[in-house]
């Protein structure tokens, strides 16, 4: 039980029951607790319960004591006072900007709008104004001695890399973030070097996003992804062979993982098979599916799918996908009354591109 629930029971018992004499129990729970607890963990619960009832301006005073004292050397500590000071400085200086009309400048780029990772924050870039005494300077302080005090904990990185580019210092971030993710090849460490990187650089960093999508296969399918893979898939070079086996492998362990309903899945999947029986890669298509064809076949490709499942774009790639893997398949299947029934123009271009030469 944490100190502070042992707190609330003990006011809550005050007021229903009256008499000290029946908090014995209670108070002997707070003398262990406090008995048995680092002299810094009753600031930092009570920071946090500052926090949860919106007393920022309270909490920020008691981590500033905090780590100039007994926390000094605590990694946490300086870590979410670093993002403390950050969020405070946002709030005040739209505040103020709100009050004057004036436009807030974004920091450039926006490190997170690719793939932004749980509890980051976008904030404004540092233009020089001294209308908040709240600064990104002080917050990069104690979020740099919170990376150096604990290097192995990667939760405070990404806002530590944030600061850095609403500094200005995009080169730091990127070289920081690149040392992390070689360090500890994580999926929170790639996607911050990723974001770092930018959408518009990202197509041409090949190993870093086929290590995200083999590392993640639930990944969302965003676009620039999505972009990425179709350059994948128009190359016919034989040195793009490895780039397409490795999505190959990604996109089975995705439906395999349970996203066997997904029109992304199958899309790619038909069109990576296709492009390798293109480069007479027969043998690399073999590797994948040699032990899961027969299973495949009774369970993703078995009649009762097509028979029961609503007409879709997942179903009709599903069904270029039977033809292109199974060479043995019935011209009864209902696969193939799945491909001559009523498709839309932009499904029908799909089926004559990916099976004209199967």
């Amino acid at each position: 039980m944490a100190l502070h629930d042992i707190w609330w029971l003990l006011i809550a018992s005050v007021r229903v029951q009256g008499p000290p004499d029946s908090l014995g129990h209670y108070l002997d729970s707070i003398a262990f607790e406090l008995k048995n607890r680092k002299p810094y963990t009753a600031a930092m619960e009570r920071a946090f319960i500052e926090m949860e009832s919106g007393s920022m301006e309270t909490a920020y005073s008691i981590l500033v004591a905090l780590t100039q004292e007994q926390g000094s050397k605590l990694s946490f500590a300086h870590g979410y006072l670093g993002i403390l000071i950050a969020c405070l400085r946002e709030a005040e200086l739209r505040r103020i900007h709100r009050t004057r009309n004036i436009a807030i400048r974004p920091a450039e780029p926006r490190v997170f709008g690719l793939c932004k990772p749980s509890g980051v924050f976008d904030i404004s870039a540092d233009d020089g104004n001294k209308l908040s005494k709240y600064t990104l300077r002080d917050a990069e302080r104690h979020l740099s001695q919170a990376v150096f005090l604990d290097p192995e904990t990667e939760f405070f990185r990404g806002f530590y890399a944030q600061i850095l580019v609403a500094l200005g210092k995009l080169q730091a971030a990127k070289e920081l973030a690149n040392q992390w993710y070689k360090k500890s090849k994580t999926i929170p460490n790639l996607l911050l070097l990723l974001s770092l990187l930018g959408s518009d650089n990202i197509l041409d960093q090949d190993e870093l996003v086929l290590d995200y999508l083999e590392m993640d296969p639930f990944a969302p399918a965003l676009e620039v992804f999505r972009k990425f893979m179709d350059e994948v898939v128009a190359q016919a070079q034989s040195a793009h062979v490895v780039g397409a086996e490795r999505i190959l492998n990604m996109v089975v362990g995705r439906i395999d993982g349970g996203n066997a309903d997904e029109s992304f899945a199958w899309e790619y999947l038909a069109r990576f098979v296709y492009c390798l029986y293109k480069q007479e890669r027969q043998d690399v298509v073999d590797s994948v599916f040699g032990p899961r064809l027969p299973w495949w076949k009774d369970t993703y490709f078995s009649p009762h799918v097509f028979c029961l499942s609503p007409e879709s774009d997942a179903l009709v790639y599903r069904a270029v996908c039977a033809l292109l893997l199974l060479v043995d398949l019935s011209p009864e299947h209902p696969a193939f009354a799945t491909l001559n029934g009523e498709l839309t123009s932009e499904q029908t271009e799909f089926v004559k591109s990916h099976l004209q030469d199967v």
